[in-house]
Formats: C-alpha cells, structure tokens, sequence
C-alpha cells in the first residue's frame, strides 16, 4: 500500500491518503480461479485468430488435427468468456466501494475505467495507425491482417473507435467492406464500454439489490431472443450477432454471479453442501467443455443458445470455484496469475502474429498456437508493468486526486432490500 501511494505522489494529506487506499484495493484480494479463465479466454481467441490469420502451417496429422479444430473452431467464445468475468469484476468492485463509502461514485467509477482501458487502447491504435499506413494495402500475408484489401478507413470508422461504438460498425459494413482482422477485435470492447456507460446510474436509479437483480435476468432473457431475431431475419449475416443487444446478456450473466457471491465468498460449512456445490461447479465446467468444442455456428440453435449455455456454465464454474478457494495452491495460482495481463494480451495478440507470420509458416499447428500464446503473454507482461500499471496510477491520481475531481455530485446510496 505504501509503494503504492508512492508511486502515486499523494503526498501526505488524508485525502491522498484514502484514495491511494482504494486504488490499493483493486490490486488485492484476487481470485485465482478467475484468472485462470481469463489466461484460458485469451488463449482460445489467440487460437482461433491464428486459424483464420492466413498463416500456412505444415498440414496436420488426424490426431493434432482434432486437437486443433477442438481448440479453434470456437475460440470465439473467449469473448464469452470476458464478458462474463467483465461483469462479475465490475459489479464486484462497484458494490465492494459502495459499500466501503455508502453510496456509487460515478466519476470515480468512469475515471478508473479510464485508466484501466485507455493507456494500452492509444498505444494499439497508435501502433495500428503506423503499421496500416506504411505497409499499405495487400491481398495476403501479415500486412492484411491490418490493411487487407477492401477495408475503408475513413470518418466512421474513426469516429466508431472514438465513440466506443465499432461494433455497430462492423454490423453495418458486413458484406460491404473488409474489417481488419488487428481492429476487428475492438467491437467486443466497444460492448462492454456501451454497457458500463448505463450500468452505474442504472444501479442508482433502481436503488434496492433485488431490483437490480430482478433487470439483469432480464437482460439474461433477452439476449437469446435478440440472436434469435437477428439470425432469422439475417441469416446469411454472422457479425450481425456482434450488436450490442445480443451481447449484452452475457455481461448480465457475470453480473448476477458477483450479487449472488455477494457476503458468501467463504467455503461452506457443511459437508453436503460443499459436495453438492462442488458438483454443480463441474457439471459447469462439463457445460463449458461441451459448448465449446461441440456448439456450431451454422446450427441456429447453436448460434442462440449456445452463448447463454457457456455463460451460465461458467457460472456455476465460477460459484463452486470461489467458494472453495479452487486454483489458491501455490503453483496454480502463479499460472492463473497471468490471466492479470489479458487485456493487453487480446490488444496486441493479432500484432503478434503478424510479427510472428514467416516464421510460424510451416510450423506444426500445435507448436504455432503454442509459440502465438507464449509470445502475446510475454508482450502483454511488458506491456503491463511498463506502460499498463504505471500509466493507470497515474491517470488515477490525477482524476481522483486533482484539480477535476467532482467532489460527490452523482453519488447515490447503495440500499440492500428490504
């Protein structure tokens, strides 16, 4: 706490004092487990990105094969796998602090979203910005991964990454123009940033937890119909399931899980019920397994459902994990402990394959994805303690601590039901 409240130059009043406090208290009381399905999310959709990079790797045998098509046919999930740990995440820290001070802080909420996403999004889009510009456009090879021919870069797709909003982008420009697969990826962030822009004065507005839960199984409810909608009258059309409505349930599903934890993250005392909730943390995971190597995106059913499937999978996955402590050995924990640099690791894993393209060529598929994972880790490791952390607890400090803080205008008590 105290190199912490260095770094930040806080001096030595008491209001520097406390908010260091609450800064401090993002980076602690981490839960293994759950950075272990971050570590997995990141490295199904460096998977899956690798399979429909263009990189020719050395034709696979029967065997690896399988292994392959059942590691990449669907890393696309991984983004399921976000979402849903986006929103327990939120919802856990947004109550943890108003419980601590007795009410929501929008600004303080909004400004360390900020610092969370931006210093890492400007060095991606900086980065993107130079490589497309001087490669230029091409038909094959690594540089169209980021300009391949066909794509527009003009005044909407600029302003859609400005404005958080790419994903409707991508929806709109299916089967009219190329959407880089290095700026693809910003359509799932564009989601979650839709998402956190209502959620906290939402959360004000209804006021009681049991309202709040009682609109997230709503939208829990609503998202397989929205996919159903959108398949039925656009069947033809795959990204159209990228709009928000269709997404949004699955950052709801996350949400429910961190009200539902709420006050009960400790094992259980009984015998039977650790069993039974053991049981229903395995059926989870069995769910998760299942959804993801059998579900196919040309089944429509599969294409409604099969997300709801893997969210609410993971959940119980989730419940029984946190509860038992599950993954808090040691060993494990120093493996899921990497799942801390994934957002930076799905930033920048396409970049890395393009860096990565003739070398990988005619590599054995396993040792490619292998070799794609490590090396996007390890970028996003640096990226993390040289520009992530400290460029975060700066824009922090500054926001929470200077001239422009708001004082508590926008603030509301967080009431628990009756």
């Amino acid at each position: 706490m105290t190199e912490l409240a260095d770094a930040l130059d806080s001096g030595s009043s008491d209001v520097a004092s406390a908010t260091s406090r609450r800064i401090d208290s993002a980076f602690v009381d981490r839960l293994p487990v759950v950075d272990l399905v971050r570590l997995a999310s990141v490295l199904a959709v460096c998977c899956y990105h690798l399979a429909l990079s263009g990189v020719v790797l050395s034709p696979p045998g029967p065997w690896t094969r399988k292994v392959a098509e059942a590691l990449a046919i669907n890393g696309l999930h991984g983004v399921t796998l976000f979402f849903v740990i986006s929103g327990f995440v939120i919802t856990r820290t947004i109550r943890r602090r108003a419980r601590e001070s007795g009410r929501i802080d929008l600004w303080g909420f909004y400004a360390r979203r900020c610092a969370r996403i931006l210093p890492l999004l400007a060095v991606y889009v900086a980065v993107g910005i130079i490589a497309t510009w001087v490669a230029g456009p091409a038909a094959k090879g690594p540089v169209a991964l980021l300009h391949p021919a066909g794509s527009r870069f003009d005044a909407p797709f600029w302003v859609s990454l400005a404005t958080f909003s790419f994903n409707w982008l991508v929806v709109v420009r299916e089967g009219v123009a190329v959407v880089p697969l290095y700026w693809g990826l910003l359509w799932s962030l564009a989601v979650e940033e839709q998402f956190y822009l209502l959620y906290p004065p939402i959360m004000i507005a209804l006021g009681t937890t049991r309202r709040l839960g009682m609109l997230l199984v709503l939208v829990v409810l609503c998202g397989p119909l929205a996919r159903a909608f959108c398949s039925l009258r656009w069947p033809a059309l795959l990204d159209v399931r990228m709009n928000s409505f269709c997404q949004f349930d699955l950052i709801a599903v996350g949400c429910l899980l961190a009200l539902v934890l709420e006050g009960r993250i400790q094992v259980a005392e009984s015998v039977v019920r650790r069993a039974v909730e053991a049981l229903a943390g395995l059926s989870g995971l069995a769910i998760v397994v299942a959804t993801y190597v059998y579900s196919s995106q040309a089944r429509l059913l599969d294409r409604v459902l099969a997300p709801t499937l893997f969210g609410v999978g993971l959940s119980a996955f989730l419940f029984a994990g946190i509860r038992a402590g599950w993954c808090s050995s040691r060993p494990v924990a120093a493996i899921a402990g990497v799942g801390r640099v994934t957002y930076g690791a799905y930033l920048f894993h396409v970049g890395v394959i393009a860096l990565l393209w003739w070398g990988l060529v005619g590599k054995d598929v396993l040792v490619a994805m292998a070799v794609v994972g490590g090396a996007t880790i390890a970028t996003a490791s640096l990226l993390h303690r040289y520009i992530e952390l400290p460029a975060d607890r700066r824009i922090r400090a500054f926001l929470l601590e200077g001239g422009i803080r708001r004082g508590t205008s926008g603030d509301a008590a967080l009431r628990a039901p009756p």
